[in-house]
């Protein structure tokens, strides 16, 4: 962000956190007394560049894809705690939109977390279970993504 006299000029860059890949950037300049409708109008551009990726992966219910997404990084430390917390969150996803491919795509990679790394009493249970959400998530659709088959994906 710059400003001059009166003037302001932001220069905003989206960048993908895990790979540092640029996605997006753009720059704005405005009067400091249109500040408002400058914040307005860098909110819209992040949202169309953004939009695209949100929508390959919701869910029909957005509490549904709020627990996916708070999920993620839990779902891919290698930790058997972080996987707990992952499993937990995606349940509670699934619970809400039990046809919610990404959730029980991701539930079933943590279950077969759980047998790799003995993180269970039960290895035949958590066989099972991953065995079961697998075939429940390849039921739902031919997606060559692996994103969930929500209500944006139909739009």
């Amino acid at each position: 962000m710059r400003r001059s006299g009166n003037r302001v000029r932001i220069t905003a860059q989206l960048i993908d956190g895990p790979s540092g890949n640029h996605l997006w950037a753009d720059r704005y300049e405005a009067a400091m007394t249109d500040v408002f409708d400058l914040q307005d109008r860098i909110t819209e551009s992040v949202v169309g560049a953004i939009q695209p990726s949100v929508r390959s992966q919701a869910a029909e219910s957005l509490d549904a894809y709020d627990l996916v997404l708070r999920a993620y990084p839990s779902v891919w430390s290698l930790q058997r705690a972080a996987n707990a917390e992952a499993l937990k969150l995606l349940n509670q996803a699934i619970a809400i939109e039990p046809d919610y491919q990404l959730a029980l795509s991701l539930a079933a990679w943590c279950h077969a977390q759980q047998s790799v790394y003995n993180w269970t009493a039960d290895l035949s249970s958590a066989r099972g279970e991953t065995l079961r959400l697998t075939q429940a998530a390849a039921a739902l659709g031919g997606r060559s993504d692996g994103a969930g088959g929500g209500a944006y994906d139909r739009a």
